[in-house]
């Protein structure tokens, strides 16, 4: 457990420094990890977050989708749909949607996410 949360940390580092090369392997491997563990389903949402930002900043931007997807699923159960958490993920693939041009998917995200905040 405790080389998950170096990998997160470290990933989260990264992040903040605009180094997003380093970061995907090192938090797809703290997802890894996470994954045997049932009470860090919040600590697998924060990963696939950072997951989503790095991927979006390295143009891979149906990961970065299916990664905010994958952590919105999770803050529904954990800490409940109509959050703020949620509301920030959504936001998140509203762009990505947009610069997919899937502009239905964007407006859908885009609605669910404004109602929320």
């Amino acid at each position: 457990m405790s080389l998950a949360e170096t990998q997160h940390l470290l990933g989260s580092l990264y992040i903040k420094k605009k180094n997003f090369e380093p970061v995907i392997p090192l938090l797809k491997s703290a997802l890894i990890a996470y994954r045997g563990s049932k009470d860090c389903e919040i600590m697998k949402s924060d990963v696939l977050d950072l997951l989503g930002n790095a991927y979006a900043h390295v143009d891979e931007v149906d990961y970065a989708i299916l990664s905010y997807e994958k952590s919105l699923k999770i803050k529904r159960v954990v800490v409940g749909a109509e959050t703020a958490p949620c509301a920030n993920v959504l936001m998140e693939l509203g762009k990505l949607k947009v610069s997919k041009d899937d502009i239905d998917g964007a407006l859908v995200a885009f609605k669910e996410g404004e109602y929320l905040l």
